[in-house]
């Protein structure tokens, strides 16, 4: 199945033996957010996330790379799969640049060696464009040093006319499926200074989305996360290649709506979605652990019920069941916030495109959390907690806002505070839940009063009764909160080192100087 085998189950299951006639089956769908290790020391000569990230951007060569899936917008470098030079002296360099799986939806802009390139004209598939009169970076003595030949990656799509002119480019190399660049340089010194770097803006993959009665709309680009989810879990190329008929496509669709309610992010501005999915997945990774990516950075639980694969996003919500003393049968376990997973304060890491897609952070509080409360609100939990610094860190990888990044880390601290986790075992009533529903809890001697929890784990015992692991549910966890606006980057312009302007404004003056020495 593509890059992977497909034995991969996304319901992690385990199967205790208790005698040879019964067994024990726990089941624990795929979460957003799983129990974090103990902190440890970092090792401040690696980070795999920004790694990853800068790794993204660079042009590499090989003919047995892995190829990246884009979903939403990212820049991307690509693999270099051909490169050739013609011409007296060799004066054209011709390569071809993959840069993810087709069909994309577009190409916004090109850089070349980290300067965005003035086409002719729009990118479009299949189109050869030549650099804009206006560009004096790779215009020069009236003409264009660079044309370029975009190829979206449909299944169908033709050989590259660019590359064609080569005879080691024939008809049958249409890199079908895949999203690439055909470029052609010309040499010349003041433009460039050794292979080109290119990278390119690209909108990711066209996908598959469902209205409210569940019928499949025309595949267009989406930065939605579970239009996205539902690509890569359906996609038998680089996906898990599961069948529409084993997803829950209603459930699917309500949670798109969640990611799709807009939220002003401060004061004055453009209302966003409260949670995208911009990512550029590594193919090279096991299915499930892309699938844990996409999960994390929409707040997603992905239980399997009913026979079916089902998305749940971790929201406000009311509780689908009551469950009382009568319900609850034998005793209960209640563990309090466990230090290890309660924090104070939560540092999100993400890519940001106002940086140059480059890694930035967040902190949660805020340094300035005025927006908040005029209270210093780490200093009062830091308080509270001992006196301890309880520091988490997250990375994002499907997140490129500041401020979707800073929501996610206010709920991942307000989340880690009001912890209570509860297992109970209950009777046949609570058949029907499923991992990510809200059950509320009336219970007298642990002072519950239709407390709400949320499920995250089940077990089927013995017995016949069914086994719940809860965790507390707030709702104020998941209300949107103004942000601070944050600070532009400085611009930097410096002049053109190839173009020198001739002394302006230059007067002269003569003055005669006598001296009197004899």
């Amino acid at each position: 199945m593509g890059w992977f085998s497909s034995a991969v189950s996304f319901v992690v299951k385990t199967v205790l033996k208790v005698n040879p006639i019964v067994a024990l089956v726990i089941s624990v769908g795929l979460a957003w957010l799983m129990r974090p290790k103990i902190p440890e020391m970092p090792d401040f000569g690696t980070n795999d996330f920004d790694n990853y990230e800068k790794g993204i951007l660079l042009n590499k060569q090989s003919n047995d790379a892995n190829i990246p899936v884009i979903y939403g917008t990212r820049m991307i470098g690509g693999t270099r799969v051909f490169m050739e030079t013609s011409g007296t002296d060799n004066t054209h360099l011709y390569m071809a640049i993959i840069l993810s799986e087709g069909e994309i939806n577009d190409i916004t802009s090109i850089k070349i060696d980290d300067k965005t390139v003035t086409w002719s004209g729009d990118l479009s598939d299949n189109v050869q464009r030549t650099v804009g009169s206006g560009d004096s970076n790779f215009y020069k003595d009236s003409a264009s040093l660079i044309t370029v030949e975009p190829h979206y990656g449909t299944d169908g799509q033709g050989a590259s006319t660019l590359l064609s002119t080569l005879s080691s480019w024939g008809s049958t190399h249409k890199l079908s499926g895949l999203c690439y660049i055909a470029l052609r340089f010309t040499w010349n010194q003041d433009a460039f200074q050794g292979i080109p770097r290119v990278q390119a803006i690209v909108q990711g993959r066209k996908v598959v989305a469902y209205n409210s009665s569940s019928v499949a709309q025309t595949a267009a680009h989406s930065d939605n996360p579970a239009w996205c989810l539902l690509d890569y879990l359906t996609n038998a190329r680089y996906g898990k290649g599961l069948a529409i008929g084993d997803i829950d496509i209603p459930s699917f669709y309500t949670a798109s709506g969640v990611c799709d309610t807009d939220v002003t992010p401060y004061g004055s501005a453009t209302a966003i979605d409260i949670l995208d999915c911009n990512a550029v997945l590594d193919t090279s990774k096991k299915i499930i652990e892309n699938v844990r990516e996409l999960l994390s950075g929409c707040r997603g639980y992905l239980p399997f019920a009913g026979g079916k694969y089902k998305l749940v996003i971790e929201t406000t919500g009311s509780a689908s069941i009551t469950l009382t003393e009568d319900d609850i049968i034998g005793g209960y376990s209640l563990q309090s916030e466990d230090k290890n997973s309660k924090y104070n304060r939560v540092i999100v890491s993400f890519v940001n495109p106002d940086r140059n897609y480059q890694v930035d952070e967040v902190q949660w509080p805020e340094v300035d959390d005025s927006a908040y409360t005029s209270a210093d609100q780490h200093a009062t939990m830091k308080t509270a907690d001992g006196g301890f610094l309880l520091e988490g860190r997250f990375d994002m990888k499907t997140i490129t806002s500041p401020y979707q990044a800073l929501e996610m880390a206010e709920v991942i601290l307000r989340r880690s505070r009001d912890a209570l986790k509860l297992d109970i075992n209950c009777s046949g009533d609570a058949y029907d839940l499923a991992i990510g529903d809200i059950v509320a809890i009336t219970h007298a001697s642990i002072g519950f009063s239709a407390k709400n929890m949320r499920v995250v784990g089940i077990s089927f015992n013995e017995d016949y009764t069914l086994g719940l692991s809860l965790i507390e549910h707030q709702d104020a966890h998941y209300t949107w909160a103004t942000k601070t606006q944050v600070a532009a980057t400085p611009t930097t312009t410096l002049p053109n080192p190839f173009v020198i302007q001739p002394p302006a404004s230059v007067t002269l003056d003569d003055e005669l100087i006598e001296y009197n020495d004899g």
